[in-house]
């Protein structure tokens, strides 16, 4: 659709996806245009034939108008013309997961905690109303704002026990629908792919990684259980890689079982947990507002939660009817206007990505200080070029300072420092408030970080200079970055041309290359770490795929200034 159309009391006003059997639109009310809904249209040629497809597509009517629930999609109207049906569900802002993860990068253990238990929560609702949903996946759990919303069921089964149609998507479906030939499988399925889900959202990846579907059909009955792998690189809990363990077995029966995944100890750690004190950049979220809520939900499910929930065979299965609107599709009329300012959603969506972004990347850079900083104190590997080291940390800690300092102040001025749209509408929510001192919490981190740092420099440098040039830049409230900048750059092909005439042994190489090349993208942030260029947007996820050790070498060894 590239023209907005009006159907019914809905203006269709942006394509955002597109699926097998239709595309889904933003849309709004006419005569409500504040809140957005997400509406997606079925071509009725599609399903026209097909009694399997149409069964479904009635039951995805069904389910998402009777179940209303925080963690499932709801259908608000449903409406059908001559030659379409039209859904029109919640509208989430963050998408789904799987881009959302795209974009962020991994989560941390902590953060996808969070989001397990919502989809857990999503999950009694469903077995409580005896549904099963069946294709679990990344791109079919929603976000929108901090709250998880299960959604796409079309392929839900409104019963158990025995089913003979083996639908779902291959990278999460369980072995029991893998391997299946019209045989028997349980709820236990969805337990499999949740862990799947469960994994990618803490690794960046998938568990099995194959290229054919009997190859990932091998790799899930020799990898799965106590053979699971972990990435060395990304740090998790021992209770977290053993409810992993528990949910991605081979064998159903020795799968967990519903009752102990709500108790797993897992979820007690992290009640517990605690931050601690320097920001995470896998953490993807400014707020988590929904918090008390989801763990009082959570918290009563353990409780009530059923291991073999009683659901219905889908041969008994009648969809209950949905009351469906018939109307017209037709172009927008020239006396109704779509208001592009109604509706700041997408704006403000724009807006907490950019920050989150910025957020990410000054954490980042304060990474490559600790580890730079690190180098500066092995002095019998690297002899005076402790001084540069140390010169550098200091210097990129200013600047990272300084940087955060600047979007402190944009959020008390609402100086538009990043020329987005309906910013000043954005500065005056409550929202912008917390995002702003979620930034000072850091600012506090980062300035004691960096005392500890400047206490150490007179017993540290030699050299008179680089003390003279550090309390100088460290004396200026705000320091010009291009400057800093100049200053990294040329230190850092300084530093770098030195250690080409010094032999390193491993595993000090490693170490010396890792901090090095998180150096270089610390100093050339904006242009290596952007936001948005021609017209793509920054995936961290891609980025932290880049960096991985076995790639470092060739990243360093490839730098030209």
């Amino acid at each position: 659709m590239d023209q907005k159309k009006k159907v019914g009391n809905y203006l269709l006003v942006e394509k955002i996806g597109q699926g097998q059997f239709g595309a889904v639109y933003k849309g709004v009310l006419i005569d409500n245009q504040k809140e957005a809904f997400a509406i997606k249209c079925i071509l009725k040629s599609k399903l026209e034939g097909n009694a399997i497809l149409n069964r479904l597509f009635q039951t995805e009517m069904s389910v998402m108008s009777k179940i209303k629930h925080p963690n499932i999609m709801h259908l608000e109207t449903f409406m059908e013309t001559n030659h379409n049906y039209y859904l029109v569900m919640q509208y989430c802002n963050n998408g789904d997961l799987e881009t959302y993860l795209k974009r962020m990068g991994r989560l941390s253990e902590d953060e996808a905690v969070y989001f397990l238990m919502q989809i857990m929560n999503g999950f009694q609702v469903l077995h409580s109303n005896k549904i099963m949903h069946r294709d679990v996946k990344l791109a079919n759990i929603f976000l929108n704002d901090d709250q998880v919303v299960i959604g796409d069921f079309g392929f839900a089964k409104q019963g158990v026990d025995v089913t003979r149609t083996k639908l779902g998507t291959p990278i999460t479906m369980a072995p029991e629908l893998l391997n299946s030939d019209g045989g028997s499988y349980t709820s236990k399925t969805d337990l499999w792919s949740i862990g799947v889900c469960f994994y990618q959202i803490l690794f960046g990846k998938t568990p099995f990684e194959a290229k054919s579907y009997d190859e990932l059909k091998q790799k899930v009955k020799t990898q799965s259980g106590k053979n699971l792998t972990f990435l060395k690189d990304v740090v998790i809990s021992k209770e977290c890689k053993d409810l992993l363990i528990s949910l991605l077995q081979f064998d159903p029966i020795k799968r967990i079982e519903w009752k102990n995944f709500f108790n797993h100890p897992l979820f007690e750690l992290h009640s517990k947990k605690k931050s601690n004190g320097f920001p995470d950049i896998t953490q993807s979220m400014f707020e988590r507002q929904n918090e008390e809520k989801v763990k009082n939900e959570f918290s009563k499910n353990k409780i009530t939660v059923i291991n073999n929930p009683d659901l219905i065979q889908p041969e008994q299965m009648v969809p209950e009817v949905v009351n469906r609107n018939n109307t017209q599709e037709e172009a927008i009329p020239q006396n109704i206007c779509y208001d592009e300012t109604a509706n700041l959603n997408e704006s403000f969506k724009v807006i907490r990505a950019r920050y989150c972004h910025e957020k990410k990347k000054i954490i980042f850079m304060m990474y490559a200080v600790r580890k730079v900083r690190n180098l500066a104190k092995q002095k019998n590997l690297y002899g005076d070029l402790i001084n540069e080291f140390m010169y550098l940390a200091c210097i990129l800690l200013k600047k990272g300072l300084t940087m955060n300092t600047d979007i402190i102040r944009s959020l008390s001025t609402k100086e538009n420092i990043y020329n987005l749209k309906d910013f000043s509408s954005f500065c005056s929510t409550e929202e912008a408030q917390k995002i702003k001192k979620n930034f000072d919490e850091d600012d506090k981190i980062y300035k004691t970080f960096s005392q500890q740092m400047n206490s150490k420099i007179k017993e540290e440098i030699s050299s008179n200079e680089y003390k003279q040039r550090t309390s100088y830049y460290n004396d200026l409230e705000r320091p010009n970055i291009q400057e800093l900048d100049e200053i990294l750059i040329r230190t850092f092909k300084f530093t770098k041309s030195k250690l080409n005439q010094i032999k390193i042994m491993d595993p000090n190489y490693s170490e010396l290359i890792s901090g090095m090349v998180n150096l270089y993208f610390s100093i050339f942030s904006e242009e290596k770490l952007f936001f948005e260029k021609n017209g793509l947007s920054f995936e961290w996820r891609t980025f932290e795929n880049d960096l991985r050790p076995d790639n470092l070498k060739n990243i360093y060894n490839n730098i030209i200034i």
